[in-house]
């Protein structure tokens, strides 16, 4: 695993490439700038306990730096190759006073994470694992109108999915050996496949529901 440290190949001043698995930031080397990604996928996470979220292009992050004495670090991570545009606290301020269209694309897109933060605490609260897990699967898919097997954008692991679903590794294989007994899921040369049909049938199965 590299780190920004590593000075990743810039295409400008304000624009980072960067191989997969290249750390941008974590509570020894916090942000000191907000992000944006252009290309490829982040997971931002708490460390080795918890994923928050993964984030694709156009979405906004590190925008902790902005908290003199944040309540808690992140650890951001490009988990597949990806661009990532960057600003600093005086180019970020003077873009958001002269592009209105660049402000309400930050803001949508903290919106759009506190939503799914939202959605995972409730899951948390209210759901059991096996459906927690079919949520995640469910809101992951790339394209909501697709039928059929659907490829993930990313291949997680079960410990990363016992990460993002609040449970543990022996449990998410648990679930996951059912899932394809059912199925409607597949691994196939490193590749996560979800049949889409089965995933809805299995949300709205009754005995599911709670």
């Amino acid at each position: 695993m590299t780190t920004f440290s590593t000075k990743p190949r810039r295409r400008d001043r304000s624009v980072l490439v960067l191989p997969a698995r290249t750390v941008l930031f974590d509570p020894r080397n916090p942000s000191r700038r907000i992000y944006r990604v252009k290309k490829g996928l982040v997971e931002l996470s708490n460390g080795s306990e918890v994923i928050l979220n993964h984030l694709g292009r156009g979405s906004f992050f590190g925008e902790k730096f902005l908290l003199s004495k944040p309540l808690c670090g992140q650890v951001a991570i490009a988990i597949k190759p990806s661009s990532i545009e960057f600003f600093g606290r005086r180019k970020l301020l003077e873009r958001l006073q002269r592009d209105h269209r660049f402000a309400l694309q930050l803001l949508r897109s903290l919106a759009r994470r506190m939503d799914t933060n939202e959605q995972t605490i409730r899951d948390l609260a209210k759901e059991r694992a096996a459906r927690r897990l079919a949520l995640f699967l469910a809101r992951s898919l790339p394209d909501r109108r697709a039928a059929g097997w659907v490829r993930l954008a990313w291949n997680p692991t079960n410990p990363e999915l016992a990460r993002r679903i609040g449970t543990t590794r022996w449990r998410v294989s648990r679930i996951f050996n059912q899932f394809q007994r059912q199925g409607w899921v597949r691994r196939e040369k490193g590749l996560l496949w979800v049949r889409r049909e089965g995933l809805n049938a299995f949300l709205e199965a009754p005995n599911n529901r709670r």
